[in-house]
């Protein structure tokens, strides 16, 4: 799990530290504060090596990786002479660093993984046209990996546009990588019944089918139809595919079904409370402390909602019990370029919420 976050240069993140990460983190603050941008950052240290990450985080923000001109996105202000630079402690004293930087001219070697992929890999020497390039290493006990270089580029072919992925290995044996999923806010997880298949077969759907009925008593069973679409039985003369049953239903089991599957991992979920009427709150809390505690994953969320922060206490209580240490607040204040975190325990957030100080 992580302990800290080291961010540098990242989207709209100049230089930002965030420190004593719990199992529980919520970040809060106003609009381009750098919330999304703190939890991407953390997406992309979970599996460092993968050059793919870099492009799912900017497919979820609608941002198309066939326009070169996207990717200086990833820069501050656009600028692709200053390197981004991730780094994070992990609690079994792993260090990772994570370089990101622009790659204009350089030839590689590489195999075809799925002729019929929108991302293909090919078994070429070829001058690049202009990309992102991906330098990580790590250090554990004292000793420093060295450097495991991968990129994308976009290249043109008889066939379009197609992003050309690479990744060199100066140490083989090393290919750890933690466990994670990232929940977008304008993102169903179209995993949602593969997830569940999973879980039905190891015989662990009891818990999801009593939280379902939690937030809609109609129901009485989950079960798989046709090509993992998860279909829910209200009753009727046969059952209703998840998606037409509501968006809070579907974003407390996009929540539980992915915390099952990341066991020993991490999940990211932007705007917790994005699709949940306020009598929602307490049960998706409820269940993320349950589920996160069993299956032993670290959650980081975003939130904008007062009610969010209210439900989480008053769940923190009936449900952590003594392990309310294990919940962090992080208030990220943005003044143009420079940034400050406000660090809130347990109980300076309880205290702050009971005397009605804005904490959001």
């Amino acid at each position: 799990m992580f302990k800290n976050l080291k961010i540098e240069n990242f989207r709209g993140i100049t230089d930002l530290e965030v420190n004593d990460f719990r199992q529980f983190n919520l970040f809060v603050g106003k609009n381009n504060a750098g919330k999304s941008t703190i939890l991407e950052a953390i997406f992309l240290l979970i599996n460092p090596s993968n050059p793919e990450l870099p492009i799912k985080i900017n497919d979820m923000r609608n941002i198309s990786a066939f326009k070169p001109e996207n990717w200086d996105l990833f820069f501050h202000n656009l600028k692709k002479e200053i390197d981004i630079k991730l780094s994070c402690e992990l609690t079994n004293s792993e260090i990772r660093y994570l370089k990101i930087k622009p790659l204009m001219d350089s030839s590689f070697d590489s195999i075809v993984p799925n002729e019929n992929s929108i991302v293909k890999i090919e078994t070429n020497n070829l001058i690049s046209h202009e990309g992102i390039e991906l330098i990580y290493a790590y250090q554990s006990k004292n000793h420093r990996v060295n450097e495991q270089v991968s990129s994308f580029r976009l290249n043109q072919t008889p066939k379009g546009p197609e992003i050309k992925i690479n990744t060199k290995h100066t140490v083989p044996s090393y290919l750890k990588k933690l466990n994670g999923i990232y929940i977008h806010s304008g993102f169903v997880s179209e995993a949602i019944g593969k997830r569940f298949g999973k879980i039905v077969e190891n015989n662990n759907e009891d818990r999801i089918i009593k939280v379902s009925k939690k937030v809609d008593p109609l129901i009485q069973n989950l079960k798989l139809g046709p090509d993992n679409t998860l279909l829910c039985d209200v009753g009727l003369k046969r059952s209703l595919p998840l998606n037409v049953m509501g968006g809070g239903l579907i974003k407390i089991l996009s929540v539980i079904v992915a915390i099952s599957e990341v066991e020993n991992g991490i999940l990211i979920i932007d705007e917790i409370e994005n699709g949940l009427h306020i009598s929602l709150q307490e049960i998706l809390w409820k269940t993320i402390f349950e589920t996160a505690k069993e299956y032993n994953v670290q959650i980081f969320a975003t939130t904008h909602s007062s009610e969010c922060l209210d439900a989480l206490m008053i769940t923190a209580y009936d449900i952590c019990n003594e392990n309310v240490e294990d919940i962090r607040l992080y208030r990220i204040e943005k003044d143009l370029d420079r940034f400050k975190i406000i660090n809130y325990d347990h109980d300076m957030l309880y205290t702050s919420l009971e005397k009605g100080w804005e904490v959001r």
